[in-house]
């Protein structure tokens, strides 16, 4: 349930993030927010996959990293990645695009937009990421 509620809190608290840092810093900065968050959510989601007791592999695991087989970690953090890159990058692409010609707040329209974008991008590339290799292991 947790899980779950922190994974619905990610897309607006992006969006926030993503609006601060292309206000402050510009659209470098807001790629690169993109390209990180991107990288630890797939990170963070293999961790949350292989952290349960009965899956990947519980012999030689570290906290941290599978140093006994790292195919999991091989095998999860691209796909998880992916679904980053999709979904944070149409966030960053709305609110590029909303910043351009808005004033110095976040409007709830651009965080409505910006987290519905975010939503839908990451159940399209969960179903692509499915059907190209996270259901292969």
């Amino acid at each position: 349930m947790i899980a779950l509620a922190l994974l619905v809190a990610v897309w607006p608290a992006y969006v926030w993030t993503a609006w601060r840092t292309r206000r402050a810093a510009g659209r470098r900065a807001l790629a690169a927010l993109w390209l990180g968050a991107s990288a630890l959510y797939g990170y963070l989601r293999y961790r949350e996959v292989c952290g349960g007791g009965t899956s990947c592999d519980k012999v030689w695991l570290n906290p941290w990293f599978l140093n006994g087989n790292p195919h999991y970690f091989i095998h999860y953090v691209p796909g998880y990645t992916l679904v980053g890159l999709v979904a944070f990058g149409v966030a960053s692409v709305v609110v590029d695009r909303r910043a351009a010609d808005a004033g110095a707040w976040l409007s709830p329209r651009t965080m409505a937009l910006g987290t519905l974008a975010s939503l839908a991008g990451a159940v399209a590339a969960s179903l692509a990421a499915d059907a190209l290799w996270l259901n292969a292991v």
